[in-house]
């Protein structure tokens, strides 16, 4: 293993650090941009304040359970890094720019994050983000496909115009994660699973929903509150058990899974009717 000593400043121009270990280090103000290659390098466990890896090749690196402060990884290539914590683990992740990194495959199940902006990410494709508690992430029109956020907590997101689909959103039974105040305005989130979640006052405004689920399997009630679907595609969207309460679905295009056993409270219905005026339904006013 690694060293425990702490390292102040430094730079490793011109360096070839693949599989080199700094797990349990403390590192401060350490320069890595310039080494050669950072293939599968180890900092499990390591003190990492404003470090910089910019435009590093840290594929396949392990950075899990390291405690993070303002990190650079501008222009870095974190394909398949392990960035996660261990269930039962504190280290804190605070602030860090990523601005042009790629993060396909990357894993960061279990972090509790505020405030990191991905927006200007090259990509993020099937990134592990399960179990994380993220607030007010930005992941605004980015490619991030195949990722899974279940049984995350996220609060104030914004993946607007963002590419999700065949994500996992989902939560399992008993856990009690909500996304709340989360926008998915224009997004693609096809085939995108929401089972068991409750969203409340999440915007999907014009957000491509064909083929999603929002279903809640066994009858178990879940809550839809203040959501809005103003435009959206909801074709397949799985009402089973759903109840829907100030939810506004005006121009909304496609019938949804099994809308008859949903409960709807106030809901603006597709074709801008209210349910409460159509027997508390919005059966039968649905948009081709």
């Amino acid at each position: 293993g690694g060293s425990t000593a702490a390292w102040t400043g430094g730079t490793f121009t011109g360096t070839t650090l693949k599989n080199a270990r700094f797990d349990n280090r403390v590192l401060t103000g350490v320069d890595f941009s310039g080494a050669t290659d950072m293939r599968s390098t180890i900092f499990w466990g390591a003190t990492l304040d404003s470090v910089k890896f910019t435009n590093q090749n840290l594929t396949g690196a392990s950075l899990s359970n390291t405690t993070m402060t303002n990190p650079d990884f501008r222009g870095a290539n974190l394909t398949n890094a392990g960035l996660h914590r261990d269930g039962g683990r504190t280290e804190p992740w605070t602030g860090g720019q990523f601005t042009g990194a790629t993060l396909d495959g990357s894993s960061w199940y279990n972090r509790s994050i505020a405030n990191l902006d991905f927006s200007d990410i090259t990509s993020g494709v099937g990134m592990s983000m399960s179990g994380m508690t993220l607030s007010s992430p930005r992941f605004t029109g980015r490619d991030i496909h195949n990722s899974s956020f279940s049984n995350s907590s996220i609060t104030n997101g914004d993946f607007s115009g963002a590419d999700l689909h065949g994500s996992s959103l989902y939560r399992d039974g008993g856990r009690t994660e909500v996304i709340t105040g989360t926008t998915f305005a224009g997004a693609n989130v096809k085939n995108v699973n929401f089972t068991n979640r409750t969203l409340d006052n999440d915007n999907f405004n014009g957000a491509d929903l064909t083929d999603a689920s929002l279903g809640v399997p066994g009858g178990t009630t879940a809550s839809m509150t203040g959501t809005t679907f103003v435009n959206a595609q909801i074709l397949r969207l799985d009402l089973t058990g759903r109840t829907l309460t100030n939810v506004n679905m005006t121009g909304a295009t496609g019938t949804p899974y099994n809308p008859g056993n949903a409960t709807w409270n106030n809901v603006t219905c597709p074709d801008g009717t209210n349910s409460n005026s159509n027997s508390n339904t919005c059966a039968g006013h649905f948009l081709p």
